[in-house]
């Protein structure tokens, strides 16, 4: 706390004032808290979801007995 100009002490007025913009600030940080966890979760979610819809890779071995590997590989000629 900044010390009052003439007294050396914080005034009645100056604390109260910097005691209410300390409460306000932790209740805002706190609402920003719950805000980023739940973006949070909800970014885990679409994640998850994503992944159940994405289908795994094929081996390696089903692309070499694919039809396009064929396609794909140069001739020998």
């Amino acid at each position: 706390m900044t010390p009052h100009p003439a007294s050396g002490t914080p005034s009645a007025d100056t604390a109260g004032h910097l005691a209410d913009l300390e409460a306000r600030y932790e209740a805002h940080l706190a609402a920003l808290r719950r805000h980023a966890a739940q973006l949070e979760a909800g970014v885990d979610r679409d994640a998850d979801a994503l992944a159940e819809r994405i289908e795994p890779p094929p081996s390696p071995s089903a692309l070499a007995d694919s039809p396009l590997a064929a396609e794909t590989e140069p001739d020998p000629t």
